[in-house]
């Protein structure tokens, strides 16, 4: 960024960079708050299932199949299609940004000859995609994070249950 001419930060390029930039930049905070958990989670998960083993012997071994599920293929396919709705995302942002910069540019022509319900429609269309996409990711993480929150209670359930029918 900070190498760039004048004129290609006039160009299209602008818009992508500035699209990372404040995308990016906010994802690194994230990625601090959670690195903590990453380093400690393998300790507490061998001590967790230790104390475990030790009341209900062969059943903690259902509680542990289903942790390393959820951690390692689900987190994987999900991350996956995170990826492809970010990308979306990210292509649909930069076509309303251009449409945008279009109808700004030439706005005096387009009062002009009164088209601004086309131009309305144009860009309410383009916004629509976007928020569909948005609406498909939010939908998406909402899943995720309630069954992430909610495995806890699965695993220690069907733990027991396994225990019990044993």
């Amino acid at each position: 960024v900070l190498r760039l001419s004048i004129n290609s930060l006039n160009g299209p390029v602008s818009g992508k960079i500035m699209n990372l930039l404040s995308n990016d930049v906010g994802r690194f905070d994230v990625c601090f708050l959670y690195l903590p958990y990453v380093m400690i989670a393998p300790i507490q998960l061998t001590i967790v299932m230790y104390l475990i083993w030790e009341h209900v012997q062969m059943a903690s071994l259902i509680g542990l199949f289903l942790i390393i599920i959820q951690t390692i293929p689900l987190n994987a396919y999900v991350a996956k299609i995170v990826k492809k709705l970010r990308s979306k995302i990210a292509f649909r942002v930069d076509e309303r940004m251009r449409v945008m910069n279009e109808i700004l540019t030439g706005i005096q022509v387009i009062k002009m000859y009164c088209w601004e319900k086309p131009f309305y429609k144009i860009m309410s269309c383009t916004r629509q995609h976007e928020i569909s996409t948005l609406t498909s990711l939010y939908y998406l993480r909402a899943w995720h994070r309630t069954s992430y929150t909610n495995s806890d209670r699965f695993i220690l359930f069907l733990t027991v249950t396994a225990y019990v029918l044993s």
